[in-house]
């Protein structure tokens, strides 16, 4: 594991990065972190307790750390509960599960998912 110096700058660099982005929830009851300007998503919580994060960002991020990819999943749940967590939704994101990676852009999804904003 991380110590806890290097952890809070890689929380505080990532927490940067995605300064931009916004908190969507759709109709459906998944929760995307997108940077509207450039419909790029970077976390998606879905309603079957999956975090789904954009491998292409978090693959250059993180080995800057020093950080296994055998940590990648203990450090983005972290980061979700940091990032996504809301008073309104506090308890969901004790529910995380399963993390999976994608590689895809998912352009037309995200448009979607902007389009349908609560």
């Amino acid at each position: 594991m991380l110590p806890s110096k290097i952890e809070k700058i890689l929380h505080n660099k990532i927490k940067l990065d995605l300064s931009d982005c916004k908190l969507i929830t759709t109709k459906s009851g998944d929760i995307w972190l997108i940077d509207i300007k450039t419909n790029q998503w970077y976390l998606q919580f879905s309603k079957g307790n999956v975090l789904y994060y954009y491998i292409d960002y978090f693959s250059l991020i993180l080995p800057i750390f020093s950080i296994d990819k055998k940590d990648y999943h203990l450090i983005l749940r972290e980061l979700a509960y940091e990032l996504l967590e809301t008073n309104k939704e506090k308890n969901k994101w004790k529910k995380i599960g399963k993390i999976t990676p994608l590689s895809s852009k998912l352009e037309s999804l995200v448009e979607s998912v902007i389009n349908e904003k609560i």
